[in-house]
C-alpha cells in the first residue's frame, strides 16, 4: 500500500497563523490532484449508463480514505444547492467539518453530479465495510466530565493509516497523562493499544470517547482482564478448578444469568469473591450449597478477593474446594456492604 501524504485539516489562514504554510500547500496540492483524478476516473469508467465502481477503489488506494472523503465532502458542500445530489449524500457531507477557505473551490470535483453521487455512494460503502467504531459505540468526548484513566478509548479513524483502519486498532487503554483529566491543561494521554500492546501517546481530542461496555469484543476483555484460575461449584456436584474470565459478560455466561452478584467470603483469614445468580431460586435453579448464612442456587464462580481480577494460587484453589461445604471455615465477610457488588452498568474500568 502506497504511503499517503498527510491530510492538513485547517485553513490557509490558520496555517499562516501557526507557521504551517508548507504543510497546507502540500496538502492543498494533493487535494487538487485527487479531485482531478476522480474526474478522470469517472470520464474513463462511465459508459453513459453505469459507472464501473472499481475506479473508486483505485482512487482510495492512491490517495487514501481520508483525502478521498475530504475531497468528496468538500465537493458536496460547495454544491449544497444542487438537487442532483441525493439527500442522504448531503447529510453525509454535513458530518465532516471543512474549514471555510476560498481555495476549497479548486479541489471541487466537476464531474456530472448524478454520476458523482454514485461514486460517493460506493466510496461510503467501502468505508462502511471497514466496520470501524464511531460515536454510536462510545460515551462521547463531548461529556467533558469524564476522566480517561483506566478506560478503553476509541481513536478517530483519521488518526490511523489506511492499513491500520480496523476496529481492533482503534482500541487504546489510557493509563496516565494530563490529557486523561477533563480539566487539566495538558492534553497527552499515555497508554497502549489493546491489540498488540504497543505503548505510545495521543492527544485527548484524538479520541472519539470511551467505548461502551457492550461494544468491547471478547478478545479485548481478555487482554484487559485475562482469564485466571478460579473455582466453579455446580449443584449436586463437586467443585473444580477452571480458567475463567472475570469480566461481567463472561461471568454472566458462565452462570447463565443477566446480572451476577459478587459476595465477599472469608477463607482462613483470606478473602474470596463468590459470583452467583441472585435470582437463582426464583428461576427454579437447583440448590447448590450454603456458604456462611447464604444459600446459593445454580452455579457459582469463586476467585480471589480485594481485586476483582486476583487469581487463586494452586494451594488456595485446593483449600477452597476442600472447605466449600464447611460453614465453620467458609464464612461471610463482615463488611458485606463494602465488598458485595452488582455488575457495572456502563463503562469498563481496568483494575
Amino acid at each position: 500500500m502506497p504511503e499517503h501524504k498527510e491530510l492538513y485539516l485547517w485553513s490557509s489562514k490558520e496555517a499562516r497563523r501557526s507557521g504551517e504554510q508548507d504543510l497546507w500547500r502540500e496538502s492543498f496540492a494533493e487535494n487538487c490532484r485527487c479531485a482531478r483524478a476522480i474526474e478522470d476516473a469517472i470520464n474513463v469508467n462511465f459508459d453513459g449508463k453505469t459507472l464501473n465502481t472499481d475506479c473508486v477503489r483505485n482512487i482510495i488506494d492512491e490517495f487514501g480514505f481520508d483525502r478521498t472523503n475530504w475531497v468528496l465532502t468538500n465537493t458536496v458542500r460547495q454544491k449544497k444547492d444542487d438537487g442532483r445530489f441525493a439527500p442522504d449524500t448531503k447529510t453525509w457531507a454535513k458530518q465532516t467539518y471543512i474549514p471555510p477557505d476560498d481555495a476549497n473551490r479548486q479541489f471541487t470535483v466537476e464531474s456530472h453530479p448524478a454520476v458523482l453521487d454514485g461514486f460517493i455512494s460506493h466510496a461510503r460503502k467501502l468505508w462502511q465495510d471497514l466496520k470501524l467504531y464511531d460515536s454510536s459505540h462510545c460515551i462521547s468526548e463531548r461529556n467533558s466530565g469524564i476522566d480517561y484513566t483506566g478506560k478503553v478509548l476509541v481513536l478517530h479513524p483519521s488518526i490511523l493509516k489506511d492499513e491500520f483502519k480496523k476496529p481492533e486498532f482503534q482500541l487504546f487503554l489510557a493509563i496516565s497523562g494530563y490529557g486523561c483529566s477533563p480539566t487539566a491543561t495538558g492534553r497527552k494521554v499515555f497508554g497502549r493499544f489493546l491489540y498488540d500492546d504497543e505503548e505510545t501517546f495521543y492527544l485527548r481530542n484524538d479520541f472519539i470517547g470511551i467505548i461502551k461496555h457492550d461494544h468491547l469484543p471478547q478478545w479485548a476483555w481478555d487482554k484487559i482482564m485475562p482469564p485466571i484460575r478460579s473455582v466453579l461449584a455446580l449443584p449436586n456436584q463437586g467443585a473444580l478448578t477452571i480458567t475463567a474470565s472475570t469480566h461481567w459478560d463472561a461471568i454472566s455466561r458462565t452462570l447463565d444469568c443477566d446480572t451476577p452478584v459478587c459476595d465477599g467470603m472469608e477463607l482462613n483469614d483470606g478473602l474470596v469473591n463468590v459470583y452467583h445468580d441472585p435470582k437463582g431460586k426464583e428461576k427454579g435453579k437447583p440448590f447448590n450449597r450454603r456458604i456462611g448464612h447464604r444459600e446459593y442456587y445454580g452455579a457459582i464462580l469463586i476467585n480471589g478477593m480485594r481485586s476483582f481480577d486476583k487469581p487463586l494460587s494452586d494451594d488456595e484453589a485446593k483449600l477452597l474446594i476442600e472447605c466449600l461445604d464447611d460453614p465453620e471455615i467458609m464464612t461471610e465477610y463482615p463488611e458485606e456492604t463494602e465488598h458485595s457488588a452488582e455488575a457495572p452498568k456502563t463503562e469498563m474500568v481496568h483494575t
